[in-house]
């Protein structure tokens, strides 16, 4: 099966650094833009199935892309979230994220997470995709954001989470993965 992983649409914190973890933002205009112009890449994709996290900003960009694949259930998952960014939620990160001294894969924000937490989400949710598996499920779509999408990518690929930076996604960006449980 084709895992199709993207991160969602340009939100307007994303256009003001401003770290958003958990907090449900929405996309900006050209965040919509963009989430339609991948709806338009992918839309001869014969998605079987598709999932996002349950924050508005990954479903509201799932939505655009489903807009051609009627008939084609939408699954929101908590698994898929951000890693929750604690006291740094909503603030500035060039005046936040200087405060990190430890690699940032081993950081545990303040009243949040630490990445292998997200890494464990993640793992969490491609066990219960095994559950949809079927023979004829060929290609999933699956939106979320960048730390669950880096987590994921290391999983797929069998590394270390230390190696979490080489797959920073940015808005809109889809990877393809063969998956094969």
């Amino acid at each position: 099966m084709k895992l199709y992983i993207a991160r969602h649409a340009q939100t307007v914190e994303n256009a003001r650094n401003i770290c958003q973890g958990q907090l449900d933002t929405s996309l900006s205009p050209y965040g919509i833009e963009q989430a339609q112009e991948l709806a338009l890449r992918l839309k001869d994709v014969e998605f079987d199935m598709a999932f996002t996290s349950d924050l508005v900003r990954a479903y509201d960009t799932c939505r655009h892309i489903m807009e051609y694949h009627g008939g084609v259930e939408i699954y929101k998952s908590n698994l898929l979230r951000e890693q929750h960014k604690g006291d740094f939620q909503g603030k500035n990160k060039s005046e936040n994220y200087c405060k990190i001294t430890n690699p940032f894969h081993e950081y545990h924000f303040p009243n949040g997470e630490i990445l292998i937490q997200v890494k464990e989400r993640v793992v969490s949710f491609l066990d219960v995709l095994k559950k949809f598996q079927k023979d004829d499920l060929k290609n999933v779509l699956i939106v979320s954001h960048g730390g669950p999408i880096m987590a994921m990518m290391t999983y797929l690929n069998g590394e270390d989470l230390s190696e979490y930076k080489k797959y920073k996604p940015e808005n809109c960006q889809v990877d393809i993965v063969d998956y094969d449980f």
